[in-house]
């Protein structure tokens, strides 16, 4: 599995599995060369385009900057800011592998969750095309 860290989001709280999707598809940017493009993905959990970014650093974490677009709620965009760290994207899931997603909650204290890796898996990708 790989490792993001949220920088910032506007719409809906992402959940652990719905991070793991938007990884997926960073990962996948960063496999095939796709410098400063947009992906179009497709997923049971969330859909949307995520756009790569520069490499770059954030609170001590170094690692390419992604912006991905998930639709609206209401009337405001569901947006979400993350940075996959560097090198994360190599990382192979297996029989071993634990996905811890940590979130804080409202009270602010932190919830631990675990998710299963294979999650995101079965997410479509294809290049945004331009007109």
């Amino acid at each position: 599995m790989w490792a993001a860290i949220i920088i910032d989001s506007k719409g809906p709280r992402l959940t652990g599995e719905q991070l793991a999707v938007l990884e997926r598809v960073a990962a996948r940017s960063l496999h095939e060369g796709r410098d400063g493009s947009a992906l179009q993905f497709e997923h049971d959990l969330c859909d949307g385009i995520v756009n790569r970014g520069e490499d770059g650093s954030y609170v001590g974490f170094v690692g390419t900057n992604f912006h991905a677009y998930l639709g609206t709620n209401g009337n405001q965009p569901w947006t979400c800011d993350f940075m996959l760290l560097r090198n994360m994207d190599k990382l192979v899931i297996d029989d071993d592998t634990l996905v811890t997603w940590y979130q804080r909650t409202k009270s602010g204290k932190i919830r631990e969750k675990n998710i299963d890796p294979y999650v995101a898996l079965s997410v479509k990708v294809r290049p945004v095309t331009k007109n």
